[in-house]
């Protein structure tokens, strides 16, 4: 037929408005890469939950001296070894910025806190007054003072994880989400 309908001799199939899609079945399950490090043993159970959105270790699980200070809705870290600020609201979204106080310096006027609440002083205030919007900052007014403490951390592709007071925290870089199960 191929010679009478498109007047060629080598055989041909003409066919109008037909669709063919092949799929292969695949018994080959993904590979997960290879990690140079691998999470310390505090973060390695909920490491292995989530490592695929934190990524690979980027150095050894450490130790840093760090604050910490709660508020109304959520709480500060400070991570001595960088120098930054956590804000974990207690929504789940969280933010860093670099700690912007300077030692030594004057305590800012005019900030009284409610009853019953605390003007976040040193590091969390600069952050509080200057990047979170100090009286009208979504966290609130901090609820106690900050204090002193010793954090474990490690850092990742993707987020980083701290034990704080016995309590494991996952900050994953996607979306600013963070996780303490």
């Amino acid at each position: 037929l191929s010679a009478e309908t498109v007047s060629d001799l080598d055989p041909a199939l003409n066919v109008l408005g037909l669709s063919v899609a092949l799929q292969a079945a695949s018994s080959v399950l993904p590979t997960v890469q290879a990690c140079r490090l691998g999470a310390g043993e505090l973060f390695l159970a909920f490491w292995q939950q989530q490592r695929a959105h934190l990524g690979c270790a980027l150095n050894q699980s450490a130790q840093s001296d760090a604050a910490t200070e709660r508020f109304e809705r959520g709480r500060m870290i400070w991570r001595k070894n960088n120098d930054m600020i956590y804000v974990l609201y207690d929504d789940g979204d969280w933010a860093a910025y670099l700690d912007i106080s300077v030692d030594g310096a004057a305590e800012p006027e005019g900030f009284q806190p409610p009853d019953g609440l605390y003007t976040p002083l040193r590091g969390f205030g600069a952050t509080w007054r200057s990047q979170l919007g100090g009286t009208a900052a979504r966290i609130g007014w901090a609820t106690e003072e900050e204090y002193a403490l010793l954090i474990q951390f490690q850092d990742f592709e993707q987020g980083l994880m701290l034990e704080m007071d016995g309590r494991v925290h996952l900050l994953e870089d996607d979306g600013g989400i963070w996780l303490a199960p």
